[in-house]
């Protein structure tokens, strides 16, 4: 029995001498949490980790941009003056001449406007006796009486009877004479009359005379236009003496290459008494002048 305790008594001893095991942790399984996304950042630039050495073609450096270089201060200059355009010429058909132009062309080339009449039309009849006029309704522009005027006063001082035939011609007007003219000669009618809007009557600057000797001399009782006006009292005064008074023959004799028109001593144009001495001086016509001085006046 003491023997027994004795024995448990050394155990005893023995289990206290020894040292003190560690109790037992007891392990808890960790759950892993949700991934969360990364904030958005801007990655830091890395420096290229060492290698081996890259033998492949490095990419190309990128072109330097060009400095800009500033142009110099602009030194101002003077504005250069626009030259004005040239005026387009018209079409003839489409030809007004101002009123105040006495020296618009008109040839068998180049024409007027049917519908242009002068502004300034005044009757014959008003200024003038039977005996200038013949009774006819004859208009003329008013710029024209008064050297009109003068110059059949200086015929009546030298006993000289000349009436005037025909002034103002219309468009129309010279359409119905030329057609008269192409029944009665058909052949010559280019040469005697003018085409509508090719006519100077139209410009009423214009006039034709004749005198009451014409019949007698020509064998015709009702003739008022033959190239025998030229020998007459009337004929060979105004050939010689209208420059004057500012008229000019338009179709003289010996220039049909250069009118078209054949020798019409009884036509003559208002002009001025500078430009009819010109004229007359040099032997030019008023369509030669004309176009010499000034070039194609409207496009036919």
């Amino acid at each position: 029995m003491k023997a027994m305790l004795l024995l448990v008594l050394l155990l005893a001893l023995l289990a206290a001498c020894a040292p003190a095991r560690p109790a037992p942790v007891e392990l808890v399984q960790i759950t892993a949490s949700p991934t969360l996304a990364p904030l958005p950042t801007r990655a830091p630039t890395l420096a290229p980790a060492a290698g081996p050495t890259d033998t492949s073609t490095p990419p190309p450096s990128p072109t330097p941009l060009p400095t800009a270089t500033l142009p110099p201060t602009a030194t101002a200059s003077p504005t250069p003056t626009r030259t004005p355009s040239p005026t387009p010429i018209p079409l003839c058909k489409e030809r007004f001449p101002a009123d105040d132009d006495l020296l618009a062309l008109v040839s068998h080339d180049y024409g007027l406007a049917a519908d242009y009449r002068p502004g300034d039309l005044v009757p014959l009849g008003d200024t003038f006796p039977s005996a200038v006029t013949r009774g006819y309704p004859t208009q003329v522009r008013a710029v024209i009486i008064p050297p009109l005027e003068v110059l059949i006063a200086a015929m009546h001082a030298e006993e000289l009877r000349p009436f005037v035939v025909s002034g103002f011609r219309s468009y129309y007007d010279q359409n119905a004479a030329r057609q008269k003219w192409a029944e009665q000669f058909p052949e010559w009618a280019h040469n005697i009359s003018a085409l509508p809007g090719h006519s100077e009557h139209q410009l009423g600057t214009t006039l034709d005379f004749s005198t009451p000797d014409l019949p007698y001399m020509v064998g015709e009782p009702f003739i008022e236009f033959h190239p025998a006006f030229a020998v007459s009292g009337e004929g060979r005064w105004l050939a010689e003496r209208a420059h004057e008074f500012g008229f000019t023959m338009s179709y003289p004799d010996g220039k049909y290459e250069e009118t078209g028109f054949n020798y019409e001593p009884w036509h003559f144009r208002y002009v001025g008494v500078e430009l009819a001495t010109e004229l007359k001086e040099s032997g030019l016509t008023i369509s030669e002048y004309l176009l010499a001085a000034h070039g194609a006046p409207c496009r036919p």
